[in-house]
Protein backbone atom coordinates (compact mmCIF):
# COMPACT_ATOMS: atom_id res chain seq x y z
CA UNK A 1 0.00 0.00 0.00
CA UNK A 2 3.23 2.38 0.60
CA UNK A 3 4.70 1.54 -2.58
CA UNK A 4 1.28 2.76 -4.33
CA UNK A 5 0.75 5.85 -2.45
CA UNK A 6 4.48 6.85 -3.37
CA UNK A 7 4.34 6.08 -6.78
CA UNK A 8 0.90 7.93 -6.83
CA UNK A 9 2.89 11.17 -5.47
CA UNK A 10 5.85 10.62 -7.25
CA UNK A 11 3.39 10.26 -10.88
CA UNK A 12 1.47 13.58 -9.92
CA UNK A 13 4.91 15.66 -9.45
CA UNK A 14 6.67 14.55 -12.38
CA UNK A 15 3.24 14.50 -14.50
CA UNK A 16 2.38 18.32 -12.71
CA UNK A 17 3.09 21.49 -15.31
CA UNK A 18 6.80 23.10 -14.22
CA UNK A 19 6.54 26.10 -11.87
CA UNK A 20 6.98 28.14 -15.25
CA UNK A 21 3.39 27.00 -16.31
CA UNK A 22 2.07 27.45 -12.97
CA UNK A 23 1.60 30.71 -10.79
CA UNK A 24 1.69 31.11 -7.21
CA UNK A 25 -1.52 32.77 -7.38
CA UNK A 26 -3.08 29.17 -8.97
CA UNK A 27 -1.41 28.20 -5.00
CA UNK A 28 -2.55 31.32 -3.25
CA UNK A 29 -5.67 29.55 -1.88
CA UNK A 30 -3.15 27.41 0.00
CA UNK A 31 -2.47 29.68 2.47
CA UNK A 32 -3.80 28.72 5.99
CA UNK A 33 -3.63 26.29 9.32
CA UNK A 34 -4.38 22.52 8.54
CA UNK A 35 -4.34 19.83 11.61
CA UNK A 36 -3.72 16.57 10.54
CA UNK A 37 -1.18 13.54 11.05
CA UNK A 38 2.22 12.22 9.18
CA UNK A 39 3.65 8.84 9.73
CA UNK A 40 6.74 9.18 11.90
CA UNK A 41 9.13 6.87 13.99
CA UNK A 42 6.82 3.81 12.77
CA UNK A 43 3.36 5.36 14.31
CA UNK A 44 1.16 8.34 13.34
CA UNK A 45 2.17 11.45 15.10
CA UNK A 46 -0.46 14.39 15.03
CA UNK A 47 0.86 17.70 13.18
CA UNK A 48 -0.20 21.14 12.50
CA UNK A 49 1.27 22.67 9.11
CA UNK A 50 0.90 26.28 8.38
CA UNK A 51 1.51 28.33 5.29
CA UNK A 52 1.51 31.35 4.75
CA UNK A 53 2.17 33.73 1.23
CA UNK A 54 5.30 36.21 1.52
CA UNK A 55 4.80 40.13 0.38
CA UNK A 56 6.41 38.32 -3.01
CA UNK A 57 3.58 35.88 -3.16
CA UNK A 58 5.61 32.61 -2.71
CA UNK A 59 4.27 30.25 0.22
CA UNK A 60 6.42 29.16 2.77
CA UNK A 61 5.77 27.36 6.39
CA UNK A 62 6.06 26.23 9.47
CA UNK A 63 4.90 23.01 11.09
CA UNK A 64 4.91 21.20 14.15
CA UNK A 65 4.05 17.48 16.04
CA UNK A 66 4.15 15.47 18.54
CA UNK A 67 6.48 12.34 19.06
CA UNK A 68 7.83 10.09 22.24
CA UNK A 69 6.02 13.47 24.51
CA UNK A 70 8.02 16.01 22.98
CA UNK A 71 6.75 18.83 20.76
CA UNK A 72 9.22 19.23 17.53
CA UNK A 73 8.71 22.30 15.30
CA UNK A 74 9.66 22.88 11.67
CA UNK A 75 10.07 24.86 8.35
CA UNK A 76 8.49 24.61 5.20
CA UNK A 77 11.02 25.94 2.77
CA UNK A 78 12.28 27.09 -1.12
CA UNK A 79 8.10 26.48 -2.15
CA UNK A 80 7.67 25.17 -5.40
CA UNK A 81 3.82 25.00 -7.33
CA UNK A 82 4.19 22.15 -9.37
CA UNK A 83 0.69 22.36 -10.53
CA UNK A 84 -2.62 24.23 -10.06
CA UNK A 85 -2.74 22.78 -6.75
CA UNK A 86 0.27 20.95 -5.98
CA UNK A 87 3.31 22.43 -3.71
CA UNK A 88 6.58 21.31 -3.62
CA UNK A 89 8.41 22.68 0.08
CA UNK A 90 11.98 21.08 1.57
CA UNK A 91 11.29 20.33 5.35
CA UNK A 92 13.58 21.29 7.82
CA UNK A 93 13.78 20.05 11.41
CA UNK A 94 15.37 18.70 14.51
CA UNK A 95 15.97 15.08 12.36
CA UNK A 96 16.86 16.53 9.17
CA UNK A 97 15.59 17.48 6.18
CA UNK A 98 13.94 16.57 3.06
CA UNK A 99 11.23 17.02 0.37
CA UNK A 100 7.57 17.51 1.43
CA UNK A 101 5.15 17.28 -1.31
CA UNK A 102 1.81 18.25 -0.95
CA UNK A 103 -1.88 18.05 -3.42
CA UNK A 104 -4.76 19.95 -2.13
CA UNK A 105 -8.40 19.89 -3.31
CA UNK A 106 -9.89 22.33 -5.50
CA UNK A 107 -10.96 24.08 -2.35
CA UNK A 108 -7.80 23.93 -0.39
CA UNK A 109 -9.54 22.63 2.13
CA UNK A 110 -7.32 19.64 2.87
CA UNK A 111 -4.41 17.88 1.32
CA UNK A 112 -2.17 14.62 0.61
CA UNK A 113 1.27 14.36 0.81
CA UNK A 114 4.43 12.54 1.02
CA UNK A 115 7.33 13.34 3.08
CA UNK A 116 10.93 11.93 3.13
CA UNK A 117 14.52 12.33 2.23
CA UNK A 118 15.49 14.23 -0.59
CA UNK A 119 17.44 10.75 -2.00
CA UNK A 120 15.27 8.00 -1.40
CA UNK A 121 11.56 8.43 -2.61
CA UNK A 122 11.46 4.86 -1.44
CA UNK A 123 11.15 6.23 1.98
CA UNK A 124 8.59 8.59 1.48
CA UNK A 125 5.95 8.36 4.48
CA UNK A 126 2.36 9.93 4.40
CA UNK A 127 1.19 13.78 5.48
CA UNK A 128 -2.21 14.94 5.68
CA UNK A 129 -4.32 18.18 6.94
CA UNK A 130 -7.48 19.69 6.55
CA UNK A 131 -7.76 23.46 7.01
CA UNK A 132 -8.96 24.75 10.76
CA UNK A 133 -8.54 28.43 9.96
CA UNK A 134 -7.20 30.84 7.15
CA UNK A 135 -2.92 31.92 7.95
CA UNK A 136 -2.96 35.25 9.13
CA UNK A 137 -1.38 37.30 6.43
Amino acid sequence: MRSVFIALCLLLVATAPSAAETAWSDVAGAAGVFDGWAKSGGGLVPVETRLVTGPDGVISGTYRFEQANQIFHGTLSHGRATGPADLTFIWHDDWGWGLLILHFDARFRQFTGAWGPLDDSAMFLPWVGMRVEPADQ
